[in-house]
């Protein structure tokens, strides 16, 4: 699997250059387009929070700053998630005609959506900069914190990439979990402000555990309880072990499919 990705790194480099272009090609601005986004998206947040409904601070930081972080994070595993599980399937002409590990495509689609997505990363920085009332010192801990986020979201792209492969209603489906899942873990919201019962289930959720991560190591709110990290921790190891196996016992199938 990794062998794979290494022997392919410059066409992997080179393809997901092709796929960021391809989104914003023939558009007058190019790829100004994705600093715009963020950017318009972040005030548009800020009008709301701040100036409509004068939302309330959490632990000393602002509603508008707490939905800053969580958004930047989920719209990289919506966007991430919702493509997925295109990214082989899209590519059935080059599979047809040439020897090629199926991941590369994972590969390249993964390193794409990183890509897309630092213009929107540098964007949140400045406005956290501006922001942040107190900067914790927990985060030092973020890059550790993201660094798992990234493993798990791979872990996801390769189930999802070869489900897709399979099944149409994939794609679908996600985007349908997608739209109840960013209430079901705190993304715009601290854990904190649930009932104690409602905070206990949730915190097995390993995206709760990574978001809650995300707000401890940036905004300094209560890190998640030994045993929540403990559980979320085996859970992301075994959803990476799932993906491996998943696309090692498929790959061999999906010319077939296709």
């Amino acid at each position: 699997m990794i062998s794979s990705i290494l022997n392919y790194k410059e066409y992997i480099a080179y393809k997901a250059s092709v796929l960021l272009r391809a989104k914003t090609k023939g558009t007058f601005l190019g790829n100004l387009w994705f600093i715009i986004n963020p950017a318009f998206q972040i005030l548009v947040y800020y009008f709301f929070t701040e100036v409509v409904f004068k939302a309330s601070s959490f632990h000393g930081q602002s509603s508008f700053l707490i939905i800053v972080v969580g958004i930047f994070h989920y719209t990289f595993l919506s966007q991430l998630l919702g493509e997925a599980p295109s990214s082989i399937r899209s590519e059935e002409s080059i599979l047809m005609q040439m020897p090629i590990d199926p991941l590369v495509f994972v590969a390249a689609f993964f390193y794409r959506v990183i890509k897309e997505s630092l213009p929107s990363f540098f964007v949140t920085i400045i406005f956290y900069a501006f922001l942040i009332k107190n900067i914790p010192t927990a985060i030092i801990f973020y890059p550790i914190v993201l660094l798992v986020f990234l493993i798990f979201c791979w872990s996801l792209a390769v189930i999802f990439s070869t489900l897709g492969v399979f099944y149409l209603d994939t794609a679908p489906i996600i985007q349908l979990l997608l739209k109840v899942l960013i209430f079901l873990c705190p993304v715009v919201y601290p854990l904190s402000i649930l009932p104690e019962k409602v905070q206990i289930i949730l915190s097995y959720n390993p995206l709760t555990a990574l978001f809650s991560c995300f707000q401890w190591s940036l905004l300094g709110f209560p890190l998640p309880s030994t045993s929540s990290l403990l559980v979320n921790a085996i859970f992301i190891l075994l959803t990476f072990i799932l993906g491996n196996y998943l696309y090692a016992r498929s790959r061999f199938e999906f010319t077939k499919v296709l």
